[in-house]
């Protein structure tokens, strides 16, 4: 038995190629489209395996980054600083980890998950703050991180077909590229 996640996909899209979908009713247009949607999945999944500790670290390190940037605007803010302090802290974390050559990517997933919470709870108390400059700063640099990970996430699914034509999309590859591991 193969215990390799892509080769056990491999295996179950060939399954469906091979046994499955010709066993279909042909009549039955929603069984026929869901094996399709499975299959498609299937295959997704295989193509992406390989990107996602390098999706995960380019994540974390723009994270890093950014948290960074939001430690900047905090340190002219009074009531965050509650909050910048555990961002400061996961942000070492996130950079120590990223500095490892070996490191699990289930640690890259949780650092990425804590590292989330901790900006969402200092860009809520740096909001809190609502002076206008700090709102425009701290909404600049949200905006800012957010259209990079959706094209990160856009760049993720191009396989899927949603955006036909890849509507402008860059290579996935080519934006991990700045945030290797290791």
């Amino acid at each position: 038995m193969e215990l390799r996640p892509d080769l056990l996909l491999r295996a179950a899209a060939k399954a469906m190629t091979d046994v499955v979908l010709p066993a279909l009713d042909t009549d039955n247009k929603l069984a026929q489209e869901q094996g399709q949607l499975v299959l498609a999945s299937l295959n997704f999944v295989v193509q992406r395996i390989p990107q996602l500790y390098r999706f995960d670290c380019d994540e974390l390190a723009r994270s890093v980054e950014f948290a960074a940037k939001l430690g900047k605007i905090a340190a002219t803010a009074g009531a965050a600083a509650e909050f910048a302090q555990p961002v400061a802290l996961t942000m070492a974390n996130g950079t120590e980890l990223l500095a490892r050559a070996r490191a699990n990517p289930a640690e890259i997933e949780a650092a990425n998950r804590d590292l989330r919470e901790k900006i969402g709870a200092l860009v809520a108390a740096l909001c809190a703050e609502a002076s206008a400059e700090l709102l425009s700063q701290v909404g600049r640099a949200v905006t800012e991180n957010a259209a990079e990970q959706l094209l990160r996430d856009r760049s993720w699914v191009a396989p899927q077909g949603w955006e036909p034509g890849g509507a402008g999309l860059v290579d996935l590859d080519e934006l991990l590229a700045e945030h290797r591991p290791g």
